[in-house]
């Protein structure tokens, strides 16, 4: 454990020190801001509070405005890509200086994920998997980034982690964690298969609150251009797959493409993967009774079943693997090589991705299947028909 630990701590450091940190003369190095996209959070929250929201669906509008805001180089584009209700979670953001909110935002992702983590471990073991949670690569590469996938695994870890003793509290997790629709759809489908209609009402009770909110403070305009504009932007990128954006990219959509299939073809193809992946996470999910393991899947499945998806945004997995780390009393499919990957491979992708576009995507579905599919075939057990899913291990938690 203190290895896989000190791994991906040392991952980290080389992921900043070559693409993060600036280095003059090296093609490659990016020399991103730390935070760096925490400049489109910080910039919705201000456009909302001064009456200027329209803005952030005017992409050429909205760069200017964002370069007067600061006085070095942030780089030749930006784009908020978020539908418009996470801009009311924004505001407390937008109204601080642009250094403090960063710092706020930061901190916010660290105690959400050690919170979740330390709620869903078992006493004795929930210090190190909230220690091991809050240093692994992927909530690093996070704050690297200026992301919000911190807390946006820490909604689904805690949501899925309460979802049988407090499903109203679950709900309200999940419909958060609605700001960033395509990590929800897994278990969206999860809880139709289920029938947890409390979940389902608490969660699209959150959402439809916070969509309201969104109009109440930019109109109906806001999302009338988030699915005209900018949705046609994230599908141009996609389309393209320029240098920066592939670097991050980690889905089998992004591995297809990298062997050279056009975009067609890789949707296809990713589609039938997805469905394949969505289908095991739920099936695990039913019979798995460990529910660490069953968690794990649910993330791996949300994650990789869309084809929108960043390096980053494999800290989906990294709480589960925490937890599972932590409370480990013998070795398992996840201490091999592929556990391994799938904890590194949040600092793994970009340099590998420089080298070899389709490398990362490829290896890490092909290790999602290696960890995931012997450890669940193995301790599989009939469901009663009194018993809900993963209830043993609920009780030991």
């Amino acid at each position: 454990m203190a290895a896989i630990a000190a791994s991906g701590v040392a991952a980290s450091a080389v992921l900043y020190l070559f693409f993060y940190r600036p280095i003059d003369g090296f093609d490659y190095n990016f020399g991103y801001w730390y935070g760096c996209d925490f400049i489109n959070f910080w910039a919705a929250g201000k456009l909302a509070l001064s009456g200027d929201g329209r803005l952030l669906t005017d992409f050429d509008a909205y760069n200017i405005w964002l370069r007067a805001q600061f006085a070095a180089d942030i780089g030749p584009f930006h784009n908020f890509s978020y539908p418009p209700h996470l801009v009311p979670l924004l505001l407390p953001f937008g109204a601080l200086p642009y250094g403090v909110a960063l710092a706020l935002f930061t901190a916010l992702s660290a105690v959400s994920v050690l919170l979740a983590v330390r709620c869903a471990s078992r006493q004795q073991d929930a210090g190190v998997a909230a220690l091991m949670a809050v240093i692994s690569p992927g909530v690093i590469a996070t704050a690297f980034q200026g992301q919000l996938t911190s807390l946006i695994a820490a909604l689904l870890f805690a949501a899925l982690m309460l979802i049988d003793r407090r499903p109203v509290v679950a709900g309200i997790l999940l419909g958060l964690m609605s700001v960033k629709p395509h990590m929800g759809l897994v278990v969206g489908l999860l809880l139709l298969v289920e029938q947890r209609w409390r979940v389902v009402a608490a969660a699209t009770a959150t959402t439809a609150a916070l969509v309201a909110a969104s109009i109440v403070l930019m109109g109906v305009e806001a999302w009338s251009g988030f699915f005209g504009v900018t949705l046609a932007k994230q599908a141009e990128f996609m389309d393209n797959m320029a240098a920066g954006f592939r670097y991050f990219q980690i889905a089998p959509y992004a591995g297809f493409r990298g062997v050279g299939l056009p975009p067609a073809a890789a949707t296809v193809l990713h589609g039938a993967m997805a469905v394949a992946l969505a289908a095991a996470a739920i099936v695990i999910w039913l019979r798995q009774r460990d529910r660490l393991f069953a968690a794990l899947a649910v993330a791996t499945a949300s994650v990789l079943a869309t084809p929108y998806a960043n390096s980053y945004d494999l800290t989906l997995l990294a709480l589960p693997l925490a937890a599972i780390y932590a409370a480990a009393r013998e070795p398992s499919s996840l201490h091999g090589p592929a556990g391994a990957l799938l904890w590194l491979a949040p600092a793994l992708t970009i340099p590998v991705a420089i080298v070899a576009l389709p490398a990362m995507p490829i290896a890490v579905l092909a290790a999602a299947a290696a960890a995931l599919l012997p450890a669940a075939l193995s301790t599989f057990k009939p469901r009663s028909p009194d018993e809900r899913p993963c209830q043993a291990r609920q009780a030991t938690a």
